[in-house]
């Protein structure tokens, strides 16, 4: 075996030694510096070729261009193209994607094919009787100026025959089906909706009920009340009946039976169209609850605490809660050795039992502040540090209630002030006496403050986009003040902003401190980032098809070219957003986290409807019976002008008006 084992060596040795195919002796002998390296592939051109959409290619080209972010002249690689195809993908307005090479000598022509996806214009409900319109686009996953998938179309019909059936139709009919404007490449839905059959209530039946009659549970289940309605308004909703059982159980729990189970059975006939329901319920025992010992509050405070009247006492869980939750009533208001003892009786009370909850109250003592007192405060006086804590000792108007919890917030808040003002290494501690019976406590804070802190000189470097002087303008530090170390996070932002506006949104700031030896004195330094500077690059505009684009472009502020304002971006996205005319307003940013020099702004618009009426009628005294009519357009001409007329006729006359805002 060991022979063996050697010949294996000496044959894998002597393979060793073979020279491999391609790496003879002659290659040693090459200069490899004089292998010159492949040339660099260099961008020729760079075709855009928009398929569809002939009425937006200018558009879709301009922007695509801008996303893609590759010019002539500039090398290619694998990385950068990938990049520039999750960009087309990422800003959500292309639906197919391709890019083909050809290339002459180390020159690079590429073409990108996309196809943008289709816009919804409109959607046009017919048959959402007795539903509202609105119903119907929440249920939906398209909206009006969002993309059109031709796949999603079996989806919206999925969702829609949902929302039918939780109302109460079965078998409902739905079809939604697309028309297409080749020209501008938008799309119009069309919903058809056949509802279908629905169930009535025919019968409602209680089983198990002692303590209240049918009736009157009946009338506090709405499927029972509305089963009066005529037509659809009356039909059976599941949805409804789960609401229902909630709220009679909330109905027994308020009345004492906190031990409660609700349960139904449904008989449905489907020739009839008709549904038997059986409500079996579990009253379980009528509880009592009583309060006793209590004299710092009234009765009706203390059941306010009794969560049994709202989550029941399944387990045992609802006493338990309700005996903490009083003790924690206590607790706050001073009285730290409060007792809750609860004593439980079963008696019969016509024919039916009845727990009784003796909730039974030992007080104790309420433990007063006597008195507040500080030690080792210099920098402060003890007015000062009061103005920091939440406790008080008591006085003519004032209990004083002592709380362990609020005592070491006050601490930390102590600490915290020190902090703030310069002294890093102050400490608090706390010292409580208590009296003998625990009904009063003195209160002592011992603090050593430790050595303050001088800024002695304070310096901006990096700064270029501004002058030292606005900087310093900004900052609310200064030479030959205490330190206050939460102000240096404030001067932070402060210059952040400040830079940012300039077109330097990628600017950052750090504060540094250099303390001297026994730190009385410290140097501030404000290291500045400033970043690329950035210009705004164009926008575009998605799904404002009534709203004039000079509206949208009004409220950004920003031109292509100038400096780009994080700041004026976010405003005009919020008045954008608060005019009424649109259900929601989405601005992107492209280039912003690849921290490019221009940033494209895509913003994506979903519209309101613009025309409405508006009806009503009531009585008044002084004109009596009254109606009422309003119609207008919220957009007229898509330049966010709302424009209305209205009429009014009573019994003393009519009135019409007009106007336009």
């Amino acid at each position: 075996m060991h022979k063996s084992c050697l010949i294996i060596i000496l044959i894998c040795a002597l393979c060793m030694t073979i020279p491999l195919s391609g790496y003879g002796r002659d290659d040693e002998n090459v200069d490899l510096s004089q292998i010159e390296p492949p040339l660099p592939e260099i961008i020729d051109a760079v075709h855009i070729d928009i398929q569809g959409a002939p009425g937006r290619t200018g558009e879709f080209e301009s922007l695509a261009r801008d996303l893609i972010y590759l010019k002539e002249g500039q090398v290619v690689s694998d990385k950068s193209i990938i990049r520039a195809l999750e960009e087309l993908k990422a800003s959500g307005r292309f639906e197919e994607l391709d890019v083909q090479s050809s290339q002459d000598d180390s020159k690079v022509i590429l073409t990108f094919s996309l196809k943008p996806f289709a816009l919804i214009k409109d959607i046009r409900i017919t048959g959402s009787e007795p539903l509202f319109e609105k119903d119907i686009l929440d249920a939906m996953t398209m909206y009006t100026g969002g993309n059109f998938s031709m796949a999603s179309l079996p989806d919206q019909e999925r969702l829609i025959t949902g929302l039918f059936v939780r109302e109460g139709f079965f078998e409902p009919m739905i079809s939604v089906a697309a028309h297409e404007d080749d020209f501008d490449n938008t799309i119009i839905l069309y919903v058809t909706i056949k509802k279908g059959p629905y169930y009535k209530l025919k019968d409602l039946k209680f089983n198990g009920t002692r303590a209240f009659a049918d009736l009157r549970l009946r009338s506090k289940m709405s499927i029972w009340r509305s089963s009066f309605l005529p037509g659809s308004a009356g039909r059976f909703v599941e949805e409804d009946l789960r609401k229902d059982l909630k709220n009679l159980v909330s109905y027994y729990r308020g009345k004492g039976f906190f031990d409660c189970r609700v349960d139904f059975a449904l008989d449905k006939d489907l020739v009839a169209k008709t549904v038997s329901m059986k409500v079996e319920i579990q009253e379980g025992p009528e509880y009592e609850a009583s309060i006793s010992g209590n004299h710092e509050f009234f009765d009706y405070t203390i059941r306010k605490e009794l969560v049994l009247f709202q989550e029941g006492n399944q387990g045992g869980r609802g006493l338990r809660k309700s005996i903490k939750n009083i003790q924690q009533l206590y607790l706050k208001a001073g009285y730290t050795q409060a007792d809750i003892e609860v004593r439980e009786e079963n008696v019969q009370v016509h024919g039916l039992t009845v727990h009784k909850l003796d909730f039974i109250v030992d007080e104790g003592p309420c433990t007063a502040i006597e008195a507040i007192s500080f030690e080792g405060n210099h920098a402060f006086d003890a007015e000062k540090l009061q103005k920091q804590i939440l406790l008080r000792s008591k006085g003519l108007f004032r209990k004083g209630v002592y709380e362990r919890k609020t005592l070491e917030e006050d601490v930390h808040a102590l600490k915290t002030f020190y902090l703030q003002n310069g002294f890093l290494d102050a400490t608090v501690e706390h010292q409580e006496n208590f009296s003998q019976d625990k009904s009063s406590v003195g209160l002592v804070f011992r603090i050593h403050e430790g050595g303050r802190n001088m800024i002695s000189s304070i310096r901006i470097i990096g700064l270029h986009a501004v002058s030292q002087d606005e900087a310093y303008r900004v900052i609310s530090l200064k030479t030959g003040e205490h330190l206050r170390r939460y102000m240096l996070k404030s001067d932070e932002n402060a210059l952040s902003s400040l830079i940012s506006e300039q077109g330097y949104p990628y600017v950052k700031v750090e504060a540094k401190t250099v303390f001297s030896e026994d730190k009385s004195l410290v140097d501030i330094v404000y290291d500045i980032d400033e970043g690329p500077r950035v210009a705004m690059g164009h926008m575009y505009f998605e799904g404002n098809f009534r709203t004039k684009e000079k509206v949208l472009l009004k409220e950004l502020e920003m031109q292509p070219g100038e400096p780009f304002s994080l700041k004026k971006m976010l405003y005009a996205q919020r008045d954008i957003r608060d005019m009424d005319i649109f259900h929601s307003v989405q601005f992107k940013t492209i280039g912003l986290e690849e921290k490019r020099d221009e940033i494209t702004l895509l913003v994506n618009i979903e519209e309101r409807k613009p025309y409405y009426v508006q009806f009503g009628s009531g009585y008044e005294s002084d004109i009596g019976v009254f109606g009422q009519i309003r119609g207008g357009d919220h957009n007229l001409l898509g330049l966010n002008k709302d424009v209305w007329a209205s009429g009014e006729i009573s019994q003393i006359g009519y009135r019409l008006e007009t106007g336009i805002r």
